[in-house]
């Protein structure tokens, strides 16, 4: 983590987006939470984490933290709510008959009843639990006291909460699920939808509650789903072509959210050499072939001028307010 953050600030990378949990594992410890990550005694082995020694500690996160400040990197964290879209192993799903989890199945080893139980058309469970359940009240008691605690932590403005690929999730676990659709229409809701829009509601007024001002991120999807976050920043991923990205630009940003665009630069799909021009098979022509990492503009959609206005940044008075900061750390260290 430190060498990465090296190599950020070298390359004048100034934010560090953080996607400190998944389903797979949960490394993150939180002080109010402890048994999210770590040795669960009562029942003798890891709630959330791989094991006691892949975890984030709250003096490991405070190290990152520091780090990433004096090199006037931002650290945001992303903390996927309320679910995302199963992965499949073969190897588990042929001995189980069950899918596991995505990005939110590791949230609910330690939080009882905190994730919807997952049911195919014949009302049988044939998926691992992986979206957290609305309709329970002590949810939203549970996701208030998290997100206080990490908003504390981290200290930061800014904060992702996901919400990408639900789609599956919400038909599998809320509108297949008996007792969620019981408890979802006696709160006089009449879809998944609606229950989604309740959730998001509910969770960013918790936080606002907590924090006024608070920049909260979510992925493309929640607004594609005409979720109502009007104060949401649209996180921008997908896209298979620039014409898909444009055209999603322009529809988040016509809504009035403020939007960040990483479909062009995702450096994992990078290729070298003589296939250069080619990456998952796709020609030089495709949304990361040849160029385009460099040709790729955010702001290159159709729209108002209101609509690709870059926002404020403090971001070079930051740098310069810690690097002077760090200079005379040094000289009265001599």
């Amino acid at each position: 983590m430190i060498i990465l953050q090296d190599i950020m600030a070298q390359n004048k990378l100034n934010v560090f987006h953080w996607h400190i949990v998944d389903s797979e594992s949960f490394p993150y410890t939180s002080a109010m939470f402890p048994n999210m990550s770590i040795l669960c005694h009562h029942c003798n082995h890891l709630q959330g984490a791989y094991t006691t020694a892949h975890i984030y500690s709250i003096a490991d996160i405070k190290k990152v933290l520091d780090y990433a400040r004096l090199r006037g990197i931002r650290v945001v964290p992303e903390f996927d709510t309320p679910g995302i879209k199963l992965l499949r192993f073969p190897t588990f799903l042929s001995i189980t008959g069950i899918s596991t989890p995505g990005h939110s199945g590791s949230w609910g080893q330690s939080i009882p009843n905190l994730l919807s139980n997952c049911y195919n058309t014949l009302g049988k469970i044939d998926q691992l639990p992986d979206i957290i359940d609305p309709t329970m009240p002590s949810n939203f008691e549970f996701l208030s006291n998290f997100f206080t605690e990490a908003l504390d932590l981290f200290g930061d403005n800014y904060m992702h909460f996901g919400g990408d690929e639900v789609e599956s999730d919400m038909q599998k676990c809320w509108e297949n699920n008996p007792e969620v659709k019981k408890r979802m229409k006696g709160m006089g809701y009449a879809n998944a939808h609606e229950l989604l829009n309740y959730y998001w509601q509910t969770l960013f007024g918790l936080i606002d509650h907590h924090r006024e001002g608070v920049k909260k991120i979510v992925w493309q999807e929640v607004l594609d789903m005409d979720v109502n976050v009007t104060n949401a920043i649209a996180h921008v991923w997908r896209g298979n072509s620039m014409d898909a990205v444009k055209k999603e630009m322009a529809a988040v940003t016509a809504a009035g959210h403020p939007t960040i665009l990483s479909s062009c630069w995702y450096l994992d799909l990078i290729n070298y050499g003589p296939v250069w021009g080619y990456v998952d098979g796709n020609p030089a022509e495709g949304l990361r072939g040849r160029g385009k990492y460099y040709e790729c503009d955010p702001t290159d959609f159709e729209g108002t001028e209101q609509q690709k206005v870059r926002p404020p940044t403090r971001t070079k008075r930051f740098q310069i307010h810690i690097r002077c900061k760090q200079k005379k750390e040094r000289k009265g260290n001599k």
